[in-house]
């Protein structure tokens, strides 16, 4: 027996014709030696590189090395070879000559199946293994340390490298000595790489110091195709050293041997710089050098090397309030630039392609004897239009200012995803969040935005308090410098460590890679609590009575017709030092598919229970340790009762030790409607966006979808769901204001991104058919409660065809979906 539930939605398209016409602050230290938070290094007995790869899709890897990465081809017209390691130059002495600075230098590239890529500038690799060794990135210096009190205007790789073992004008034995080769992995399982020695140098011009140097190469632990260029620094001496970090590259997209003759542009923010291959280039590129990692660069300067003098002068795009290359000077964060603002301009103000490098600057280090400085700069490589999302989470407490977290405080958690591609979009698919032991999120707050400024409410559904999971569905498209953001409150329980750490896990796909599949992204937050003397349990629990359940419980489960109960609780904990003095009310609403509630009985801290006409108590007095109130109340579960259905409850108003708290939030109690066969939830809008539509053909795909699609299927049958479109009905139909439509002429004009079997398929594009097209080719299958379908029809999902006869407009029109059992 087939069941065939229907229910329809929105389409929005938005067109315009257009007409063509022809000051400084001191850098974070930590009293202790060096920990990278690594703990699983070894040194290879042989002292010879290894590479480590993350794979981006498409037959690419993003590689990442100290030494050579290279290997020799004896076609020129092709790309060199990769070459998986082995280098055993890595630990001698570093030589510096002019630009040069050879020996334990780090390399950023890609692998293209069996080929090496380079981002960097190095000569093409020959027949000579150990020329070519001498050779890696050499004209890139890395980590420079410069004292902060030079008034040097010049800053060469010769004199300021933490690497040289001899440059002009200064004791040839001053350089880093004493190297050793480390291997570990970090805590996703990737290739760490790092090189420590003593570094020491006593010079008038160049600086004293004796200090323990880690250069150190990692994978972005958020997952990204970044890769992380790290500097430890610690002072074993008895006295205090200063200095300023620099860090500098030659890049060069591409081309081995050669300058790229490329773009720098700013990435807004004071984020960092994006490079990118000139427009004519037969492979294009884009580097992403970022500081939005913690302890990340401060300052950042574009450098076009074919404009300077020999040797660069590394320092040259950092100026003072005198205009002059300083030490102390400021670079292009001082700009304020927009996103993709050029750093290098032609005459008539257009973007201009230079020989691109780039240098970075922290601000000035003072490290005490027995403390440790930490520097960190990101590179992600990649092909243009590939996308590369950045993630964070981060939190303010809305309760106090003081800086402490403390039990009973409110948190706003903020949640976001930028997309730092060139040329890119990405489909935010899912994020993942789940709740440590110690805070109780107010499902009333979950929003979303793909604007930081608009947001729209997320269902109390989306969060499973059993398991402490929520899951939100975006369904955004995200483009170049695009941002979502996700946001929720919660409230500290008495249940609080020390340190609570919670992990967010980003999902989406890269549009515009062939076969790209969905990724994960992660982002950590740590949340230290103090405890207060007051501790609490602030319950909310069900139990179903038409079921003769005997026990509440968090959730449970009805049908039309079922009477359950609910039970609140507000207890202070015996061992509590302070009681809760007062509060105005402690509510418990009821949504109104459970009808009125009834039999609704309060017990206060008295022990004795009163009639209530109400689920709210009003004014509660003092609740002392060991003592309680609760609310009880009975409800009938009416037809208008689908899928889950989640409440919680709000203490309101609460003074402890004269502290005035926030709200205080129960957990969420649920009931989970069963025998309800058919499609629950619907999204309201799949928006393709605002186009300026110049009067040719166009595709679009949608740029956000608005809603979930929510299924029951309780019987064992395999099902099918379906979307259709009619473009010849006048009531479903796209239309403008003024009754203008989507013309006919390109056959079909709606597609979707038909899966196979699973959500993370790459998915074919297939026409929405009158009497309609799967969104799965193959069944799902039956005995589903609440099946979350949304991640099929998010972002990117959906794609529309415009004619050249197109009207400008607000376009809607409606889509039908349907649940149809398998044969």
């Amino acid at each position: 027996m087939k069941t065939n539930r229907i229910q329809q939605m929105i389409l929005c398209l938005l067109l315009f014709l257009v007409a063509i016409f022809g000051v400084s602050s001191i850098q974070n230290v930590q009293a202790a030696e060096i920990d990278d938070g690594i703990d699983n290094w070894y040194a290879p007995s042989s002292q010879t590189t290894q590479v480590g790869l993350l794979p981006m899709g498409d037959n690419l890897d993003l590689g990442y090395t100290f030494g050579l990465a290279q290997g020799y081809n004896s076609n020129s017209s092709e790309l060199p070879y990769f070459l998986n390691g082995g280098d055993d130059s890595i630990i001698k002495d570093s030589i510096a000559s002019g630009n040069s600075v050879q020996y334990s230098k780090m390399d950023v590239f890609l692998k293209k199946g069996d080929k090496y890529v380079n981002a960097l500038f190095q000569n093409r690799a020959g027949s000579s293994i150990e020329t070519n060794r001498s050779l890696a990135s050499s004209l890139s210096p890395d980590f420079m340390i410069v004292p902060s009190d030079s008034t040097t205007t010049k800053v060469t790789a010769m004199e300021y490298s933490v690497l040289p073992s001899q440059f002009s004008g200064t004791d040839p034995t001053n350089r880093m000595s004493n190297k050793k080769y480390y291997i570990g992995t970090d805590q996703n399982g990737n290739a760490a790489y790092k090189i420590v020695g003593d570094l020491k140098r006593n010079s008038k011009t160049y600086g004293v110091f004796d200090l323990k140097v880690e250069l150190l190469m990692r994978a972005d632990p958020n997952n990204g195709a970044v890769v992380q260029r790290e500097m430890y620094v610690y002072n074993p001496s008895s006295t205090t050293q200063k200095f300023t970090t620099m860090f500098a590259e030659d890049t060069a997209l591409g081309l081995m041997g050669k300058t790229d003759q490329s773009y720098i542009y700013d990435m807004g923010e004071s984020r960092g710089l994006i490079i990118t291959s000139r427009a004519d280039s037969s492979d294009r590129y884009t580097l992403l050098i970022t500081n939005k990692v913690k302890d990340g660069f401060d300052q950042y300067t574009g450098v076009a090397r074919d404009l300077l003098t020999n040797p660069t002068n590394w320092l040259d795009g950092f100026k003072n309030s005198k205009n002059q290359s300083s030490i102390d000077g400021s670079g292009a964060e001082k700009d304020n630039n927009a996103y993709g603002t050029s750093l290098f301009k032609t005459s008539d103000g257009s973007p201009r392609v230079v020989d691109t490098a780039y240098a970075l600057k922290w601000n000035p280090t003072t490290l005490e004897p027995g403390q440790t400085a930490h520097f960190v700069s990101t590179m992600g490589a990649m092909p243009q239009s590939s996308a590369s999302p950045s993630v964070s989470k981060t939190y303010t407490n809305k309760t106090n200012s003081t800086g402490k977290n403390e039990v009973g405080d409110r948190l706003k958690f903020t949640l976001k995803v930028t997309n730092d591609g060139y040329g890119s979009e990405w489909s935010y698919d899912k994020l993942i969040d789940e709740i440590p032991e110690g805070l109780q999120i107010d499902t009333s707050t979950i929003k979303k935005s793909n604007d930081g400024t608009n947001f729209t409410a997320v269902p109390a559904s989306s969060y499973d308090d059993t398991n402490r999971i929520l899951t939100v569905m975006p369904g955004y498209s995200l483009k170049d410098n695009d941002a979502a953001t996700i946001t929720f409150e919660a409230v500290v329980e008495s249940g609080a460590g020390t340190t609570i750490k919670n992990t967010a896990q980003f999902f989406g796909t890269d549009q515009k890679v062939s076969g790209a599949t969905q990724k994960k992204y992660l982002a950590s937050i740590d949340v230290p609590i103090e405890k207060l003397a007051f501790n609490y349990n602030f319950t909310r629990q069900v139990k179903n009575e038409t079921n003769k359940e005997t026990y509440y419980a968090d959730q449970t489960t009805a049908k039309v017709g079922d009477v359950i109960s609910y039970k609140t609780k507000f207890e202070v904990a015996s061992d509590s030092s302070h009681p809760l003095t007062s509060a105005t009310n402690m509510i418990s609403t009821l949504p109104s598919s459970l009808g009125t509630p009834y039999d609704i009985t309060v017990t206060g801290a008295d022990g004795n229970s009163y009639p209530q006409g109400g689920t709210n108590t009003g004014v509660v007095r003092e609740v002392k340790a060991g003592e309680s109130v609760i609310v009880e109340n009975k409800a009938k579960v009416t037809s208008a009762a689908v899928g889950k259905i989640t409440t919680n409850a709000t203490l309101k108003g609460g003074v402890v030790a004269n502290k005035d708290l926030d709200d205080l939030i129960s957990n969420n109690a649920e009931v989970s409607i069963e025998n309800v066969d058919g499609i629950t939830s619907v999204p309201q809008m799949i928006d393709f966006g605002t186009h300026n539509f110049a009067g040719s053909s166009l595709e679009a795909n949608n740029v956000k979808t608005d809603g979930e699609l929510i299924v029951n299927h309780p019987t064992d049958n395999p099902f099918m769901i379906s979307v259709s479109y009619d473009n010849t009905d006048p009531d479903l139909r796209m239309k403008n204001s003024d009754g203008d439509t989507l013309s006919n002429d390109l056959g079909n004009i709606l597609f979707f991104r038909q899966r196979q079997t699973s959500v993370t398929d790459s998915g074919t594009w297939q026409p929405i058919l009158a009497n309609g097209t799967r969104i799965q080719s193959e069944s799902f299958s039956g005995g589903q409660d609440n099946l979350d379908l949304s991640e099929y029809i998010g972002a990117g999902s959906w794609k529309i065809k415009m004619d050249s006869n197109t009207k400008s407009g607000n376009y809607n029109g409606t889509i039908t979906w349907q649940m149809v059992d398998s044969a």
